[in-house]
Protein backbone atom coordinates (compact mmCIF):
# COMPACT_ATOMS: atom_id res chain seq x y z
CA UNK A 1 0.00 0.00 0.00
CA UNK A 2 2.80 2.41 0.88
CA UNK A 3 4.52 1.78 -2.49
CA UNK A 4 1.28 2.51 -4.32
CA UNK A 5 0.88 5.74 -2.39
CA UNK A 6 4.44 6.83 -3.20
CA UNK A 7 3.90 5.97 -6.88
CA UNK A 8 0.69 8.00 -7.01
CA UNK A 9 2.40 10.98 -5.42
CA UNK A 10 5.23 10.68 -7.92
CA UNK A 11 2.82 10.62 -10.87
CA UNK A 12 0.94 13.64 -9.51
CA UNK A 13 4.20 15.53 -9.21
CA UNK A 14 5.12 14.64 -12.76
CA UNK A 15 1.84 15.99 -14.07
CA UNK A 16 2.00 19.07 -11.91
CA UNK A 17 1.88 22.35 -13.82
CA UNK A 18 4.32 24.00 -11.48
CA UNK A 19 7.60 22.40 -12.49
CA UNK A 20 9.43 20.26 -15.00
CA UNK A 21 12.25 19.72 -12.52
CA UNK A 22 10.62 16.54 -11.19
CA UNK A 23 11.00 14.52 -14.43
CA UNK A 24 14.57 15.75 -14.85
CA UNK A 25 15.37 14.68 -11.29
CA UNK A 26 13.67 11.35 -11.90
CA UNK A 27 15.89 10.75 -14.93
CA UNK A 28 18.96 11.53 -12.85
CA UNK A 29 17.71 9.18 -10.14
CA UNK A 30 17.14 6.36 -12.65
CA UNK A 31 20.60 6.95 -14.13
CA UNK A 32 22.15 6.70 -10.69
CA UNK A 33 20.20 3.57 -9.76
CA UNK A 34 21.11 1.97 -13.08
CA UNK A 35 24.82 2.59 -12.64
CA UNK A 36 24.70 1.34 -9.06
CA UNK A 37 22.97 -1.82 -10.24
CA UNK A 38 25.58 -2.37 -12.97
CA UNK A 39 28.41 -1.75 -10.50
CA UNK A 40 27.26 -4.79 -8.50
CA UNK A 41 28.14 -6.98 -11.48
CA UNK A 42 25.13 -9.24 -10.96
CA UNK A 43 22.23 -9.62 -13.37
CA UNK A 44 23.43 -6.70 -15.46
CA UNK A 45 20.95 -7.67 -18.17
CA UNK A 46 18.18 -7.30 -15.58
CA UNK A 47 19.56 -3.88 -14.66
CA UNK A 48 19.44 -2.78 -18.29
CA UNK A 49 15.89 -4.09 -18.75
CA UNK A 50 14.67 -2.16 -15.69
CA UNK A 51 16.44 0.98 -16.89
CA UNK A 52 14.97 0.64 -20.39
CA UNK A 53 11.46 0.30 -18.95
CA UNK A 54 11.99 3.31 -16.67
CA UNK A 55 13.18 5.46 -19.57
CA UNK A 56 10.30 4.31 -21.76
CA UNK A 57 7.79 5.14 -19.02
CA UNK A 58 9.42 8.51 -18.43
CA UNK A 59 9.16 9.32 -22.15
CA UNK A 60 5.43 8.58 -22.07
CA UNK A 61 4.96 10.82 -19.03
CA UNK A 62 6.92 13.71 -20.53
CA UNK A 63 5.17 13.37 -23.89
CA UNK A 64 1.78 13.49 -22.19
CA UNK A 65 2.88 16.55 -20.22
CA UNK A 66 3.87 18.21 -23.48
CA UNK A 67 0.56 17.42 -25.13
CA UNK A 68 -1.39 18.91 -22.23
CA UNK A 69 0.60 22.14 -22.19
CA UNK A 70 0.87 22.94 -25.88
CA UNK A 71 -1.65 24.76 -28.03
CA UNK A 72 -3.47 22.86 -30.77
CA UNK A 73 -1.14 23.73 -33.66
CA UNK A 74 2.04 22.95 -31.75
CA UNK A 75 0.45 19.76 -30.44
CA UNK A 76 -0.32 18.58 -33.97
CA UNK A 77 3.27 19.24 -34.97
CA UNK A 78 4.47 17.35 -31.91
CA UNK A 79 2.22 14.41 -32.81
CA UNK A 80 3.69 14.27 -36.32
CA UNK A 81 7.19 14.61 -34.96
CA UNK A 82 6.61 11.85 -32.42
CA UNK A 83 5.25 9.49 -35.07
CA UNK A 84 8.40 10.11 -37.13
CA UNK A 85 10.57 9.61 -34.06
CA UNK A 86 8.84 6.27 -33.40
CA UNK A 87 9.51 5.15 -36.97
CA UNK A 88 13.15 6.21 -36.62
CA UNK A 89 13.36 4.43 -33.25
CA UNK A 90 12.01 1.22 -34.73
CA UNK A 91 14.57 1.38 -37.54
CA UNK A 92 17.37 2.07 -35.07
CA UNK A 93 16.30 -0.81 -32.84
CA UNK A 94 16.36 -3.16 -35.85
CA UNK A 95 19.95 -2.13 -36.59
CA UNK A 96 20.88 -2.90 -32.99
CA UNK A 97 19.68 -6.47 -33.48
CA UNK A 98 22.44 -6.95 -36.07
CA UNK A 99 25.12 -4.84 -34.36
CA UNK A 100 28.34 -6.60 -33.41
CA UNK A 101 28.85 -5.87 -29.74
CA UNK A 102 31.90 -8.12 -29.55
CA UNK A 103 30.19 -10.45 -27.12
CA UNK A 104 27.32 -12.91 -26.98
CA UNK A 105 24.47 -13.98 -24.75
CA UNK A 106 23.24 -11.87 -21.87
CA UNK A 107 26.17 -9.45 -22.14
CA UNK A 108 25.21 -8.66 -25.72
CA UNK A 109 21.55 -8.31 -24.78
CA UNK A 110 22.49 -6.00 -21.89
CA UNK A 111 24.47 -3.75 -24.22
CA UNK A 112 21.62 -3.67 -26.72
CA UNK A 113 19.08 -2.74 -24.01
CA UNK A 114 21.46 -0.02 -22.83
CA UNK A 115 21.61 1.42 -26.35
CA UNK A 116 17.82 1.34 -26.59
CA UNK A 117 17.41 3.06 -23.22
CA UNK A 118 19.94 5.74 -24.20
CA UNK A 119 18.03 6.43 -27.41
CA UNK A 120 14.77 6.88 -25.49
CA UNK A 121 16.49 8.91 -22.75
CA UNK A 122 17.80 11.34 -25.38
CA UNK A 123 14.28 11.90 -26.75
CA UNK A 124 12.88 12.41 -23.26
CA UNK A 125 15.46 15.08 -22.52
CA UNK A 126 14.76 16.77 -25.88
CA UNK A 127 11.09 17.04 -24.97
CA UNK A 128 11.86 18.27 -21.45
CA UNK A 129 14.19 20.95 -22.80
CA UNK A 130 11.56 22.10 -25.23
CA UNK A 131 9.02 22.45 -22.44
CA UNK A 132 11.27 24.30 -20.02
CA UNK A 133 12.27 27.09 -22.40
Amino acid sequence: MNKLRITLIFVILLFSYSSFAQPAKAIQKYDSLYHSCLDKGQDMYGCSMVYYNEMDSMLHVVYKMARVRLDTTVRKNLNREQRQWIADRDTYFKTLATKDYGTEGKDREMMMEDDKASYIRKRTIELLNRLTY
